[in-house]
């Protein structure tokens, strides 16, 4: 009677743990005190095992099933990009260069320009960066950068193998600075930041330090952007 017990113990179990993985369905149950004869209880293992081949079948199925997404999802990100790489930014109907990337939260367009430069273009004209100098009256060599205790990869990785052009807030509205392909970065404490056209001399010195690069002002012989786009900026082959 206990290897009874025990076999419907482990029926039970077993029937438990496919209905888990899928329906499962026995064919004999038993009661407490009622003999169960061999051929029912490996009716009921024959019937989960039925069961789990079902489920390992269509797992395999899904795996195969993922795999091939898996691919066509890398073919199309290649296609997408292939695509990407002929599209071109125009002012107006005047070509600036290819176009690299969209940030569609920020309206932000990077451009490749024809000159080898790469500039961030604003949309919306909202965004732009803050310069820094060394001085107290905002004179002087100009630094962009961020203030922080570690450089940040995404902003240096970004200027690497090309020059950088970028809007800043700066007298008269948005205007455009550069940076060399070859600048190095450099950590400076500073005296004073150009924000929204006010100049904020730093008056506690404890710990105002910027990482990022000098900056020139923008050069359309060296960089091939123009201080202020006419637009519309279209995307188009």
């Amino acid at each position: 009677m206990n290897n009874k017990k025990n076999i419907f113990a482990l029926t039970l179990a077993f029937g438990m743990a496919g209905a888990n993985a899928g329906s499962v369905i026995i064919s004999n149950t038993f009661q407490s005190g009622t003999p169960a004869s061999a051929a029912e209880v490996n009716q009921n293992f024959t019937d989960i095992k039925t069961a789990v081949d079902d489920n390992d079948s269509r797992i395999g199925t899904n795996e195969a099933s993922i795999g091939n997404n898996a691919s066509a999802i890398s073919v199309n990100v290649a296609a997408i990009g292939a695509v990407r790489q002929g599209l071109s930014v125009y002012d107006n109907s005047v070509r600036l260069g290819a176009l690299l990337s969209i940030d569609y939260n920020f309206n932000i367009v990077s451009v490749l320009l024809d000159s080898g430069y790469m500039e961030t273009i604003y949309l919306s004209g909202e965004l732009n960066n803050t310069l820094y100098y060394t001085t107290t009256d905002c004179t002087g060599q100009a630094y962009i950068g961020y203030t922080s205790s570690s450089i940040p990869s995404t902003f240096l990785n970004s200027l690497l193998g090309h020059g950088y052009v970028l809007s800043t807030s700066n007298t008269n509205g948005l205007e455009k600075v550069y940076i060399a392909a070859t600048t190095n970065t450099v950590a400076i404490t500073y005296g004073s930041s150009l924000n929204a056209d006010i100049c904020n001399s730093v008056v506690d010195l404890k710990s105002p330090y910027v990482i990022g690069k000098p900056v020139q002002p923008n050069d359309f012989n060296v960089t091939g952007a123009t201080t202020n786009y006419s637009g519309p900026i279209t995307i188009g082959y």
